[in-house]
């Protein structure tokens, strides 16, 4: 048996043992706190750093953001909304602003001013123009339906971008846009005026004008690309130093593409159907023009010169009233008219099939 003196002795030794490796703890910092506790929780402006809109009239004074909280409607004698600074972003969050007789524009802006950007959202009925911002200089303007006002449905200054929009039914002009500016992606139906009308040195791409007057008018130096314009008055109204390429321009009352004065433009790939006048139709003075490449399909006539000193080559029409009515005095390809056996070699020749 072991004694007591045994045991105290084991006893000391394990405790030898397990004390024997230095001690990892830390000394206690102070217990006093620092101070204060800080806010954890953003604030409700910088949460949503813009000014809401939830009445109308409203005017916009001062630059920055502005959003509608619902759908708002006009007031008569007065614009929607007013925006007299540059500097500003209005934001209609898929809500409308909605005119009543005897209102004025849905969104007017008062002076020369630069930079707005206007976006997602509706704007109808107002008894002029749906946007009346043709005193700003780069707009921009985007995923917006501007339908049934008295006027146009958006007025645009120079320097615009107007991208993914629809007019509808507006008393004059859909869009009226100023120079060196893009408009892309957008619609224009039913119309009064122009579906489209772009000025100088502007390009138009990938838009659809349907039962329009014009369905795009275009200003000097312009470009209209992969368009379609379908039961328009005329399809594309073209001016000086044109380009049209790979347009679709059918079922136009009169003509699907027309060149009616000083031409020096360019007709490059585009399908021309069931116009009532001319396919293309280079008017009394439209010199200059080559007209290349195109196919021309059941329409009054097919290809319509009316004037010298224009090419056309490498075109195709098939069941016109008259394929092709060339003046004399253009550089024409010659025309093959072989129903099955090519005769004629020509890289250049037009064809009527």
């Amino acid at each position: 048996m072991k004694t007591r003196t045994q045991i105290v002795f084991v006893a000391l030794a394990l405790h030898a043992v397990l004390n024997s490796q230095p001690s990892t703890a830390f000394a206690q910092g102070t217990l006093s706190p620092p101070g204060p506790p800080a806010p954890a929780m953003k604030s409700l402006d910088q949460i949503e750093p813009r000014t809401p809109i939830a009445s109308l009239p409203f005017n916009v004074t001062n630059a920055g953001s502005y959003y509608l909280v619902g759908d708002l409607s006009g007031v008569a004698g007065s614009n929607g909304i007013t925006v007299a600074a540059s500097d500003v972003a209005l934001d209609l969050r898929g809500f409308s602003l909605r005119g009543v007789a005897g209102a004025g524009a849905g969104v007017l802006v008062s002076g020369l001013r630069s930079n707005l950007w206007i976006h997602g959202g509706t704007i109808r009925n107002w008894p002029t123009n749906g946007i009346q911002a043709s005193s700003v200089e780069l707009g921009r303007f985007q995923n917006l339906h501007l339908m049934n006002n008295g006027v146009a449905g958006l007025l645009a200054g120079n320097q615009a971008m107007v991208e993914s929009c629809q007019a509808s039914g507006n008393s004059s002009h859909g869009f009226l846009i100023g120079s060196i500016s893009e408009v892309r992606d957008c619609i224009a139906r039913d119309n009064f005026g122009d579906g489209f009308n772009v000025g100088g040195a502007s390009v138009i791409t990938g838009c659809v004008a349907d039962k329009n007057d014009d369905g795009i008018d275009l200003t000097i130096g312009s470009v209209a690309s992969g368009c379609v314009v379908n039961g328009n008055t005329n399809g594309i109204r073209t001016a000086s130093r044109s380009t049209v390429i790979g347009c679709n321009a059918s079922d136009n009352h009169v003509d699907g593409i027309v060149i009616p004065d000083n031409g020096y433009s360019l007709l490059l790939n585009n399908t021309c159907a069931l116009n009532g006048g001319a396919a293309i139709h280079a008017g009394s003075i439209a010199v200059g023009t080559r007209i290349e490449g195109n196919t021309i399909i059941t329409s009054g006539y097919g290809i319509r010169v009316e004037v010298a000193g224009n090419l056309i080559i490498r075109n195709s029409a098939r069941d016109n009233g008259t394929n092709y009515f060339i003046v004399t005095g253009n550089s024409v390809g010659p025309t093959n008219t072989a129903a099955t056996i090519l005769t004629n070699n020509n890289p250049n020749a037009n064809f009527s099939f």
